[in-house]
């Protein structure tokens, strides 16, 4: 996407968007919206093979879900040729109209002049495309299980490089480090890799400090995404 510059993004005076602060939770099902079909049943396909067994359909608009559902709404920006003014008037006619629902976008760019939109918005997740497919599915995965995923602090400074998101040496992991790793892909809790290797929680957190060591991150999601980058697994 295509950002004016100089713009300083200011919700209208009318919009109270600071009221809308959704619950993040564990969605049902994944609902991608893009207008361009082929683009969409192609990738929905995609999805839906590595994010069984959640249901991912594509649709042209957002759609209302059955009662008592929590779909998670996935909107495509990606090659969107849209200025800064245009893309906030889309997020914010998006979020009004998932309301409470879980809401994340797909970009093609990790442009700290967004994070601040994103954040007034309480989006859920906010993918970088352009990082690959695997990266994408991921990311959507941890969203799905309830987690959020920003690759950027919407806190942090504009001149942040992508460099940081993505360290070069390739981590020397141990069999248990890997094993932490593919369950955090999976967007699972420490309780329940704890559970699932059969080690306390407290061990757990020692390795996902290691992870954090190793892939120069700052938390579970840039370990999930610098492990993607560097195609740890």
């Amino acid at each position: 996407m295509n950002y004016s510059t100089g713009y300083n993004a200011q919700a209208p005076a009318h919009e109270e968007t600071h009221e809308i602060a959704p619950a993040f939770s564990r969605a049902d099902a994944l609902l991608l919206v893009e207008e361009r079909p082929l683009i969409g049943d192609a990738l929905a396909l995609a999805l839906q093979r590595i994010l069984a067994p959640f249901p991912v359909r594509a649709a042209r608009d957002i759609e209302q879900p059955a009662p008592g559902t929590n779909h998670l709404v996935v909107y495509n920006f990606v090659e969107r040729d849209l200025s800064l003014a245009e893309f906030e008037a889309t997020v914010r006619d998006i979020r009004r109209r998932t309301r409470s629902r879980p809401l994340a976008i797909l970009t093609d760019s990790s442009d700290p002049e967004i994070a601040d939109i994103l954040k007034r918005y309480a989006l859920q997740g906010w993918i970088d495309a352009s990082l690959g497919f695997q990266v994408v599915a991921a990311a959507l995965h941890m969203i799905l299980m309830g987690a959020r995923f920003l690759p950027l602090d919407p806190s942090a400074p504009a001149h942040v490089s992508r460099r940081v998101l993505a360290p070069q040496i390739q981590p020397v992991l141990t069999e248990r480090e890997r094993d932490v790793l593919k369950l955090l892909q999976q967007g699972k809790p420490n309780k329940v890799i704890a559970y699932d290797l059969q080690i306390s929680q407290s061990t757990v957190k020692v390795h996902l400090q290691n992870l954090m060591r190793k892939l120069s991150a700052r938390n579970r999601t840039q370990i999930v995404l610098h492990a993607a980058r560097l195609g740890t697994d």
